[in-house]
């Protein structure tokens, strides 16, 4: 009896003893495991977000450019995978909204509107992300505004995109014209941009004089300052409230292209009578021409699914006069991967190795000129110095031998 019982006493004790060893098990999963799998879903989705919130730029320049309704996805939130034995925190939403909305004004010694909106909605507004997340912390909100594309930090602001609104002597306008809205979940919010109606004027400023643009902004003085140091003519930028100003101060006379296309989100913006000061000129800078007497992309090759560093782009030359390319200059846009850096192309050449371009560089004379064929299509080759892939996007402003000037908004 005695044997019994200390083997009856040793069974209950082992039991016991398993079953603390499983709850201590299933605690050590709950308090350590699962925060870390669960921070890696969300620093994936935080990458995600990021990348498909970054396409909101191109897609805005792209309507612009194209005078076609583009729509991009951002995915708001994102769930754990379902765990038997351990417990998961609430569903990971985010919280899509406009931010700062107000009036664009372009000013030299009187108010200069290129844009001609009617609309009852506010003139110019911003797009503005950010989630919930339950492990990670700080990861900042996300916001689209007067076209560039950043991200809000503790240590002030990660830019994400590119500036377009100086461009050398041109000076590009995309009002965002939107309802102001608010919308959370965890689900995917489709933006669709809807463009109008290109306006252009023409103004001439001489040294010393002063061309102000004024658009509302959450970023700081600071933060215009860092973004256009490099552009053409930039003075200063000065912030009151959420407004900024930028002030473009040039060395010399310049005569500045004023172009304004305003973009609706979910439906077109309203207008009034559009100026177009190209009108009373031949040379104007003519975007994306696909009219007779113009030179005209009509087509660019397919890009592999890994990217490529040489790619074609194919020319058909309206004007009858034989023309050839003579100079340019580009711009690229493009999305990081996440965690990784240097995946921007530095350099472009044009058709040959002579032809090259710097990204975001001056206006830059060809030593090789391009000819385009009178009687069909021209393919020129362009070849980057570090991959190109489908879903980056380049301006290709070209200068040709008849005096034309075009930019070409040009993805693969």
């Amino acid at each position: 009896m005695g044997w019994g019982n200390n083997r009856a006493v040793s069974e209950v004790l082992g039991a016991i003893l398993l079953f603390g060893i499983v709850v201590l098990a299933l605690g050590s999963y709950q308090a350590f495991v699962v925060p870390q799998q669960n921070a890696e879903i969300e620093s994936n989705h935080d990458a995600q977000v990021s990348n498909e919130f970054a396409e909101i730029q191109p897609a805005i320049s792209n309507a612009a450019a194209s005078g076609r309704t583009r729509t991009t996805s951002v995915t708001l939130g994102t769930r754990y995978p379902v765990r038997a034995a351990a417990l998961n925190p609430p569903t990971v939403s985010g919280q899509l909204s406009t931010g700062a909305s107000g009036d664009l004004r372009v000013e030299h010694d009187s108010r200069i509107d290129a844009c001609a909106l009617t609309d009852d909605r506010p003139n110019t507004t911003s797009i503005r992300y950010n989630a919930n997340y339950n492990e990670l912390d700080n990861t900042g909100a996300m916001v689209y505004e007067n076209g560039v594309t950043y991200r809000e930090t503790d240590g002030g602001i990660l830019q994400r995109t590119d500036q377009q609104l100086v461009d050398g002597s041109t000076i590009r306008l995309y009002p965002l014209v939107a309802e102001q809205f608010s919308t959370g979940s965890s689900s995917s919010e489709q933006l669709r941009f809807v463009p109008g109606e290109t306006g252009v004027r023409i103004v001439d400023v001489d040294s010393g004089e002063e061309l102000d643009i004024t658009f509302p902004s959450r970023l700081d003085e600071d933060g215009w300052n860092r973004i256009l140091s490099d552009a053409d003519g930039f003075d200063t930028a000065d912030d009151s409230g959420d407004t900024v100003t930028v002030t473009l101060s040039p060395d010399e006379d310049t005569t500045y292209t004023i172009r304004c296309t305003p973009v609706g989100l979910g439906s077109a913006p309203e207008q009034g009578a559009v100026p177009n000061d190209e009108e009373e000129g031949d040379e104007a800078n003519q975007i994306n021409p696909n009219d007779e007497d113009e030179i005209v992309l009509v087509d660019t090759s397919d890009l592999s699914e890994g990217g490529s560093k040489t790619t074609t782009l194919t020319f058909e030359d309206r004007t009858d006069a034989g023309v050839e390319a003579v100079g340019g200059r580009v711009n690229y846009y493009y999305i990081s991967d996440p965690g990784k850096s240097g995946n921007k192309p530095t350099t472009m050449e044009f058709d040959d190795s002579s032809n090259k371009l710097d990204i975001e560089g001056q206006f830059d004379t060809f030593d090789s000129h391009v000819e385009l064929s009178e009687s069909g299509p021209t393919d020129v080759t362009i070849t980057f110095d570090k991959k190109a892939k489908g879903d980056h996007f380049y301006v290709l402003t070209l200068e040709f031998s008849n005096g034309d000037v075009n930019t070409y908004f040009i993805s693969h």
